[in-house]
C-alpha cells in the first residue's frame, strides 16, 4: 500500500505547542510494534464492541490493522487455549510476590533506564515483552515467535531507538490492557483523540472506573502470576522465590491502589526536567502511536493528551507520596541526570534506600548495565529534541507547575551536559 501524501495526511498540522511532522506518515501503515497485537477474538471483540464508533476505516492504514489485528488474535486465541488447557491450575496455584518493586515516573521521563539497570539483578524476575505482548499465550508460544511472529516488533523502539528483542523488559500495563480488553489509559494509543475517555482506568475513581476496576485488577494479578509462575517453571531446581520487578508509568498515580493489593509493595520514582519530558512525550506520541491507532488525531489532540495525562498522573502521584514515604524503604526518589550520568551510583541508593541486600555482589552486574547505557548515549542514539516553542514552555510551567516546585527544576528551558548524560537539574 502506497502512503498518502502528506497534505492528505489527518494527523498532519501543528498547534501552538507542536508540530506533527509528514516523515511519521509511513507509521500509520505499519503492522509492527502494535501493543495490541496480543488480543484473542473475544478481547478484539469487546474492544471493538466498546469503541466501534470511534473508529476511523478510511483512515489510512486503520483497515489494514483491524484485519491484521482480526488475524493475529485468531493465532493467540489457538495458542491461549493450550495455555489454559496445560498451565491454567499451576498459574492460578501460583502465589503472588508480596512485596514486588514498582518503578515508576511519568512517561519518558527514563523509566526504561532504570527498569532495565534493575532487571540485571538475577534475584528479580520482570516481564519481557513476549510476555507482555502475548499474554494470554506466551507458555505455550514461546519458542515459535522469530517463526510465527516475523516482523511484528522492531529491532529498536520507534520512539527513543533503544535496542529491543523479546526478551527485553517490558511494560506490564500493556499485557493489562489486553487482558481486561480494553479498562486501560493505554487503549489512548488506538483512540488518542478520545483519550478523556480512558482516564478513569488511570485511578479507578469514579463510576466508570469503578465498575472496571475488577476487570484490570483480575488481569493484572493474573499476569503477574503468569509470569511468576513462567520464571519458576524455567529456574534451575532449588532456585529461591524471585522478586516481581514491574514497571508502567501508569502506575505512578496508583501506589495507594497498589499498595491495597501488594501490602509490600515498594516503589522507585524517576524525575526528569518538565520540559525535556514534553519533548521526548512528542517523540512517543508521534513515532509510536500511529503503529496503533485506530483513528486519526491532530497536534493539538497530542499535545492536549500529553498535559493532561501527565498533570492527572503527577497530581495523584503527590497525593499518595507523603503516607508512602512516610514508610522507611518503601519509596525511593531519583533524578533521571543522575542515572544516566552514574548509573552505579543512583543504583547504590536504590538498593540502600528499598532495604536490598547482596549490592556488593552485584557490583559486576551493575557494571556491565551500567556500560550499556553509556554506549547508548555515546553511540548518538538518544534524541535530540527541537527547542520548544514559546506557547510550549509556557504550557509546561503552567500545567506541570507542580513539578517544577517539588523537585527543583527551573522554569526555563533546560541545557544539556557537556557528557551528553541527560539535562541539568538545577535546585531552587
Amino acid at each position: 500500500m502506497t502512503p498518502p501524501p502528506p497534505s492528505a495526511h489527518p494527523a498532519n498540522g501543528t498547534s501552538p505547542l507542536l508540530t506533527v511532522t509528514p516523515d511519521n506518515d509511513y507509521r500509520w501503515h505499519s503492522l509492527s510494534d502494535n501493543t495490541l497485537a496480543g488480543v484473542t477474538p473475544a478481547a478484539l471483540a469487546a474492544i471493538l464492541a466498546a469503541h466501534w464508533a470511534d473508529v476511523e476505516l478510511l483512515h489510512p492504514g486503520v483497515a489494514a490493522r483491524l484485519l491484521f489485528l482480526a488475524a493475529i488474535s485468531v493465532l493467540n486465541g489457538v495458542f491461549a487455549a493450550v495455555d489454559w488447557l496445560f498451565h491454567r491450575r499451576a498459574v492460578a496455584a501460583t502465589p503472588l510476590c508480596p512485596s514486588p518493586i514498582f518503578v515508576i515516573g511519568l512517561p519518558r521521563s527514563g523509566t526504561t533506564v532504570l527498569h532495565n539497570l534493575l532487571a540485571a539483578d538475577p534475584r528479580l524476575v520482570t516481564p519481557d515483552t513476549f510476555q507482555v505482548g502475548f499474554p494470554s499465550c506466551f507458555l505455550s508460544l514461546r519458542g515459535l515467535e522469530t517463526v510465527l511472529l516475523r516482523g511484528v516488533l522492531s529491532p529498536t523502539r520507534s520512539m527513543d531507538n533503544i535496542a529491543l528483542d523479546w526478551t527485553s523488559p517490558c511494560e506490564d500495563e500493556i499485557a493489562s490492557c489486553v487482558l481486561s480488553h480494553g479498562a486501560s489509559p493505554y487503549m489512548a494509543l488506538a483512540f488518542l483523540r478520545r483519550f478523556r475517555t480512558f482516564l478513569p482506568y488511570q485511578t479507578f475513581d469514579g463510576a466508570a472506573g469503578a465498575a472496571a476496576f475488577p476487570r484490570w485488577r483480575d488481569a493484572f494479578t493474573h499476569f503477574c502470576r503468569k509470569v511468576l509462575y513462567d520464571a519458576a517453571r524455567r529456574a534451575p531446581a532449588g532456585t529461591p522465590p524471585r522478586l516481581l520487578l514491574l514497571k508502567s508509568p501508569v502506575h505512578t498515580a496508583r501506589m495507594a491502589l497498589l499498595l491495597r493489593l501488594f501490602p509490600g509493595a515498594r516503589f522507585v520514582f524517576v524525575h526528569r526536567h518538565p520540559h525535556t519530558v514534553f519533548q521526548s512525550s512528542i517523540a512517543l506520541v508521534t513515532r509510536q502511536f500511529p503503529h496503533v491507532g485506530l483513528a486519526g488525531w491532530s497536534a493539538a489532540d497530542a499535545a492536549a493528551y500529553i498535559l493532561d495525562l501527565n498533570a492527572a498522573t503527577m497530581a495523584a502521584y503527590l497525593a499518595d507520596r507523603p503516607a508512602v514515604a512516610a514508610v522507611p524503604g518503601r519509596l525511593v526518589e531519583v533524578a533521571f541526570d543522575d542515572l544516566v550520568t552514574d548509573p552505579v551510583g543512583a543504583l547504590a541508593a536504590v538498593y540502600r534506600g528499598l532495604g536490598l541486600e547482596g549490592l556488593d555482589a552485584l557490583r559486576g552486574v551493575h557494571a556491565r548495565a551500567a556500560a550499556d547505557v553509556a554506549a547508548y548515549q555515546a553511540g548518538g542514539k538518544m534524541n535530540v529534541h527541537s527547542p520548544l516553542s514559546a506557547a510550549a514552555v509556557a504550557a509546561v510551567n503552567t500545567s506541570w507547575r507542580d513539578q517544577f516546585e517539588v523537585f527543583g527544576y527551573m522554569e526555563e528551558p533546560p541545557a544539556p551536559k557537556e557528557a551528553g548524560g541527560g539535562w541539568r537539574v538545577v535546585p531552587r
